[in-house]
């Protein structure tokens, strides 16, 4: 099993089949096809191909090594790295059962090339590349082997794929260190793509984690989220793990605790980091036929409002609010508004109560918004308890 989840990691979404398909992968792949599979596990599918006469040839008649090459709208940009990485993957299938090619297609699929996920083709193919680069297949901040469906923007020039509890952690950093994107909900400028693409999980990890105790300190896959926090703002914030670092994790404070200035820190239950990413089929507000809307997001005594989109019924905002939630029953409400030179015009609300979400996991949402005709409002919700 671990050799076929190392195949899946590698080769990514370019193997979808025993016969990958050109049109369901950005890779194609060119390979003699057999004219039957075997139905004995143990026996290798390449035992039969097909010749040129259309005739079967045996085993020992070596198919022709196959090509792979990447055909997608992101092939300038592609290393060769990856494309290598994916051509050793599709090799190595070649000694490969049939169960365990049976296996390996289902996890590609599952992981990496259910384009029903993704926000568009172009996103799917671009997150397809995106994996098929070294060391993208897992975390770079825990190793979890659950494919990574988020992207940190970090330092001025990189990028790295990471899991949905590690993501919490790089939000909490804030932009200027670490600016979270979506693989397959958000949309992508050129240049970020650049910026993944040419750097990666194993190219920003040699640098991060040079240092001799950063194998000692980086958590694993199953440690407490509140750990994989921690890591991630030693690793990125203080470099604690590059080659000059000191090789210490920052110390954590339980709430509660006295700072060194003496005062008792305020408690909370923990925080609510609340994503908008856009809204679609608005009420038009204005006589143009037309709103400028923004989101105030409420959750107890905590308030917090995106910016202002103007002269539109199809805003983007994708816009990180964060929110102190004092009381775990405390209901988090959206309300979408129109600005006015005085004051503001409602285009819908929602609601959504924290017992509904999973702690320190991404929950996207498409919410319908309520009291008006129209609108549905589109988010990505975070529940950070502090007990973890």
């Amino acid at each position: 099993m671990r050799r076929i989840n190392e195949a899946a990691g590698r080769a990514g979404a370019a193997i979808r089949d025993l016969q990958p398909r050109r049109g369901d992968s950005p890779f194609a792949a060119s390979r003699p096809s057999p004219t039957r599979r075997h139905s004995v596990g143990s026996q290798r599918h390449s035992g039969y191909s097909a010749s040129k006469e259309g005739k079967e040839s045996p085993a020992s008649s070596r198919p022709s090594k196959p090509t792979l090459s990447y055909h997608g709208p992101f092939a300038a940009e592609l290393l060769p790295a990856a494309s290598a990485a994916a051509r050793a993957a599709y090799e190595a299938t070649l000694s490969m059962t049939n169960d365990e090619l049976q296996q390996l297609a289902e996890l590609v699929a599952a992981a990496h090339c259910d384009r029903s996920t993704y926000l568009s083709t172009e996103a799917w193919q671009f997150g397809t590349t995106a994996y098929a680069i070294p060391g993208n297949e897992v975390c770079a901040d825990c190793g979890s082997s659950e494919p990574p469906t988020w992207a940190a923007m970090v330092g001025e020039a990189d990028a790295v794929l990471v899991c949905n509890e590690c993501c919490g952690g790089h939000r909490a950093l804030g932009v200027h260190l670490s600016a979270p994107l979506s693989l397959k909900m958000d949309r992508w400028s050129d240049e970020k793509r650049q910026r993944l693409l040419s750097s990666g999980n194993r190219a920003v990890n040699a640098t991060l984690e040079a240092h001799a105790a950063a194998a000692q300190c980086k958590p694993s896959s199953e440690a407490d989220v509140s750990a994989k926090h921690v890591f991630v703002r030693s690793k990125y914030e203080r470099r604690a793990f590059a080659a000059e670092g000191d090789g210490e994790l920052l110390p954590s404070t339980p709430p509660g605790r006295r700072c060194a200035g003496g005062a008792p820190q305020q408690v909370h239950a923990g925080i609510l980091i609340v994503r908008l990413i856009r809204a679609h089929d608005l009420i038009a507000a204005d006589f143009t036929g037309k709103s400028d809307p923004y989101v105030k997001a409420t959750c107890g005594k905590a308030k917090s409002k995106t910016r202002v989109i103007r002269r539109t019924l199809s805003p983007e905002w994708n816009e990180v609010l964060r929110l102190n939630v004092e009381d775990v029953r405390d209901v988090l409400m959206l309300q979408v508004k129109d600005s006015d030179t005085i004051g503001s015009s409602p285009l819908g609300d929602c609601s959504l109560s924290l017992a509904e979400l999973r702690p320190n996991h991404g929950t996207e949402l498409s919410l319908e918004l309520q009291n008006v005709r129209s609108g549905r409002l589109v988010a990505e919700v975070t529940w950070c308890p502090l007990d973890g």
